[in-house]
């Protein structure tokens, strides 16, 4: 039985508890089993009954929330909300039953070799009606429509006038413009508002694919019936150095690879996924290594992101990596002079982060009521990076209290996310096993594999689960031969333990489930040794989706030199490129230059340097690897969601760092051989420190630790007067109303109507009234960009769009990302300036009725209604936009 529902954990012990502590009961988050259906007539006008005009049920959760009925107990704070019942359907997940076809019109090409062959899929319509409930609205929220509206007379343009014909999404020039004129509040003129980005031909895109455009769905009350085609773009031996000696002892825990509990396979359901003989997944043996979505010859913000650092890398005479001025990449220096202790948001009203240092560096000493608040769980595997990395920034170990800030340790199940409080951040995500777990993520390929084919999904060599798969494979094996080699791995193991190149039937287990995978048998050789490489992806958020790929990485070699022959199968030291496994060799050598393409270990910068200098277009190469990264983290998005939503009370708690292991085969094509959702940062060499302690600090600047709500107002002022962080800063604590899932009736009806609505529709009608709710979302967002470091954004971009047809379902933050990054995405400051000028009012303070304020938080001052009507003011004649404006 899957254990998505299930909420019996009694026997587990909860590793985020004090130790020898027992677990208090949980907070019971149930889902209900038994939704009534709605009986009746249904008619075209109502769209749910959480809708209807009876309902005056204030303070519904988003989509996002969690979705089992519960009750939660207030904490001292008095944040939390006392006896709300969430309705088991939210937003997107109801239907209506009428017929009516919505059309969505493909964006034009790149160019026009980049054509495209339309591909229509068969929707299934949803016509689930279920009992929902909605509020209406508070009668003291502020209403600024007069307000937003008037941001647009203060921003100037960022571009040339960009025109948009709403029925074919096109871009207008010359006399054209008579149709209309797309200009949306706050960024008076949008170059290209649809998907071609650079306003004229590329000479050099030749690849074509086929695309499909999934219509939106969402309680819009017409079946989407209609799928439309879109164009993708596609040395010497080093003893470790010692961080602290305190706690040396902990070292010997750190694994190389992964500390997946094995356990975490939650839903043990049937693993024959394997396709039939004629629509194999192709693999490197075939002789046809694909290619993805994202090819050399396409022009794509994926492209741009990795042309800012891949492209300007090269090697210098004497073989170090260098930038495109010449200068040395691994150059930089420590701070001599204690860092400030907290970084300031972009915008007003906000509170500030806490500034974490790198590992060799120190931050600002805070005032000691502050100090006491900083606790940091640790656990047997926290690594010895991170604990100093925390310690240095204001934050002290400890295993014996449950009122921690923050804490890094292994996966656990997704029931006892319910424990983690609102003020504590960890760094997991329910359920992503669906991405961890070679078996799972199988599973989850085959099944997107199958509906979009190998063009787009053809990353990862073919593959069975065994025994599950065993007829399938013998099939297979016995078609290609004992010339053909395969590599069994367990399903959850890690540093390389279990792992063994086969070519006999008989050297198969059969002791327990393995995974079975098509071997790269010709890869891309260094000085005729095989590598993989290590690359960290940060995902911030799940709904919606926020991934950022890190610039820099591992690259690990084998210690003997590459052969084909099947007499060398059972040498690890040359098939295995785990650290774990190669560090014992008596060929391995140390590298102690990050910037040195030298030894048994190099960075990602160093291979591009190397790549660059033997010819190859290493953006191109980084290119195809976010877009790999993108589809990989995709293919679990819609399990990993719906735990997060039962499991996890705040948005505010969950970030996770993924290690992507990625091979190239000779034809330089990369291929995924697996993901690591709780990757080494063990550190014996400078090499490592140089990646790893800017990761480690730029990933906790990202995900922004608050200090715990447990200040007065009183105290809190005090302590902003002596730290002199700026007018800006109001508030010093956590703020739960940043964080929190519940909408307001307008904001709800809101994202139902937006889910309903094409693409050309929501880029014209979605950033016309920004809500309280949209305001949280996209501060978040630019602060978390501000902050990046060596993090670049990969999702959401320009381009995002083009993956919405891969996810199961349209998710309205998602929609909300990818039209802020059409129109704000070229001239981010101006987007900043407008949210800004909401947070100045304090715009994004302003939470339904239902939710119980902190007594530590800065209350808005009260603001009278701008307006009687809920919606804005209209846009100016010449702010009108050309597709049909929604109604609600």
């Amino acid at each position: 039985m899957s254990a998505v529902g299930s909420t019996n954990s009694g026997s587990q012990l909860n590793p985020l508890l004090p130790l020898g502590e027992v677990a208090a009961p949980p907070n019971t988050m149930k889902v209900l089993e038994n939704v009534q259906q709605q009986t009746g007539p249904q008619t075209n006008s109502a769209l749910c009954k959480r809708l209807s005009p009876d309902n005056n049920t204030e303070g519904t959760e988003s989509e996002n929330a969690p979705i089992g009925g519960h009750k939660r107990q207030r904490t001292k704070s008095g944040s939390e909300m006392d006896n709300m019942v969430v309705s088991p359907l939210i937003g997107s997940e109801c239907y209506g039953k009428s017929g009516s076809e919505v059309q969505v019109v493909a964006p034009p090409p790149l160019c026009e070799r980049n054509s495209r062959t339309l591909r229509t899929d068969g929707l299934e319509e949803n016509s689930t009606e279920s009992s929902c409930s909605v509020a209406s609205r508070d009668n003291n929220d502020v209403n600024i429509s007069s307000y937003n509206n008037s941001i647009s007379s203060n921003i100037g343009d960022c571009n040339d006038v960009g025109k948009l014909d709403s029925k074919n999404n096109r871009q207008l020039s010359g006399n054209e413009t008579k149709d209309t004129q797309v200009l949306l509040n706050g960024c008076s003129s949008i170059e290209n508002i649809s998907n071609d980005i650079s306003g004229a031909e590329s000479p050099q895109c030749s690849a074509t694919l086929d695309y499909v455009t999934q219509l939106p769905e969402g309680c819009s009350g017409s079946k989407p019936s209609t799928a439309a085609s879109s164009s993708i773009l596609e040395s010497t031996t080093l003893e470790p150095r010692r961080l602290d000696t305190s706690l040396d002892s902990d070292v010997d825990l750190e694994d190389d690879d992964n500390y997946l509990d094995s356990s975490e396979g939650e839903d043990d359901t049937d693993m024959t996924t394997t396709l039939g003989d004629e629509d194999e997944s192709c693999g490197e043996d075939d002789n046809q290594s694909v290619i993805s979505s994202v090819t050399i010859e396409s022009t794509c913000s994926l492209r741009s992101v990795a042309s800012e650092v891949a492209s300007t890398i090269s090697l210098n005479e004497q073989g170090q990596a260098t930038n495109e001025d010449g200068s040395l990449l691994y150059n930089s220096t420590p701070s001599t002079t204690p860092l400030p202790s907290f970084n300031v948001s972009l915008f007003s009203h906000v509170p500030p982060a806490i500034n974490f240092c790198k590992y060799n560096e120190k931050t600002d000493v805070m005032p000691s009521v502050i100090q006491r608040l900083l606790k940091w769980r640790l656990t047997n595997i926290t690594p010895l990076i991170v604990k100093k990395t925390v310690t240095n920034s204001g934050f002290k170990m400890t295993k014996k209290t449950a009122l921690w800030n923050g804490t890094w340790g292994k996966h656990m199940k997704s029931p006892l996310f319910k424990d983690i409080r609102e003020f504590q951040k960890l760094n997991h995500f329910p359920g992503t096993f669906q991405i961890g777990r070679k078996d799972k993520l199988w599973k989850n390929f085959v099944r997107l594999q199958t509906k979009f084919g190998k063009e787009e999904f053809g990353f990862i060599p073919k593959t069975f689960v065994l025994p599950g798969e065993m007829k399938a494979f013998k099939t297979a094996f016995d078609k290609e031969g004992v010339k053909k080699k395969w590599i069994v791995k367990p399903p959850a193991s890690a540093r390389g333990t279990g792992i063994q190149v086969i070519h006999k039937w008989s050297q198969i287990p059969s002791d327990g489930p393995v995974v079975v995978q098509r071997y790269i048998s010709k890869p891309y050789l260094i000085n005729g040794t095989k590598f993989d490489m290590r690359i960290y992806v940060l995902v911030t958020s799940f709904h919606p989706l926020r991934i950022y790929l890190f610039q820099d990485g591992l690259v690990r070699f084998a210690s003997v030199q590459y052969k084909t022959n099947s007499a060398t199968l059972e040498d690890r030291y040359m098939h295995l490129t785990n650290y774990s496994v190669n560090k014992t060799s008596a060929t391995y050598t140390h590298n102690e230059d990050a910037g040195q393409c030298q030894g048994s270990k190099w960075t990602i910068k160093a291979l591009w340097g190397y790549l660059k200098a033997q010819g190859c277009d290493t953006a191109a190469l980084w290119s195809r690897i976010a877009d790999l990264v993108i589809k990989t983290i995709v293919s679990g998005e819609s399990d990993i969601v719906l735990r997060t939503r039962r499991n996890v009370r705040s948005r505010y708690t969950c970030h996770e760092l993924f290690g992507f292991d990625v091979i190239l085969d000779e034809k330089l094509h990369p291929w995924l051989l697996e993901v690591n959702i709780s990757p080494s940062l063990h550190s014996a060499s400078p090499l490592d420190h140089s990646v790893k302690g800017p990761l480690i600090s730029d990933l906790l600047n990202m995900v922004a630790f608050h200090i715990p709500d447990k200040l007065s107002h009183q105290q809190q002022t005090t302590l902003l007067n002596d730290l002199k962080l700026g007018e800006g800063v109001s508030g010093l604590c956590l703020d739960r109303r940043m964080y929190t899932r519940l909408l307001t009736t307008e904001e709800l009806s809101k994202h139902v109507r937006i889910n309903g609505q094409s693409r050309s529709e929501y880029l014209a009608t979605v950033l016309e009234n920004i809500t309280p709710d949209d305001l949280r979302y996209l501060i978040m967002y630019e602060d978390e960009r501000a902050r990046s470091g060596g993090f670049s954004c990969i999702f959401p971009t320009q381009e995002s769009h083009l993956y919405f047809a891969f996810l199961e379902k349209s998710r309205y933050y998602n929609i909300l990302m990818d039209a802020w990054e059409s129109i704000y995405g070229t001239c981010r400051q101006k987007g900043i300036d407008r949210l800004e000028a909401l947070c100045a009012i304090m715009h994004h303070l302003q939470v339904p009725q239902k939710f119980k304020l902190p007594k530590t938080a800065i209350p808005p001052p009260p603001t009278p209604n701008l307006s009687s009507s809920p919606r804005q003011q209209p846009l100016s004649p010449k702010q009108k936009p050309s597709s049909p404006s929604s109604t609600g």
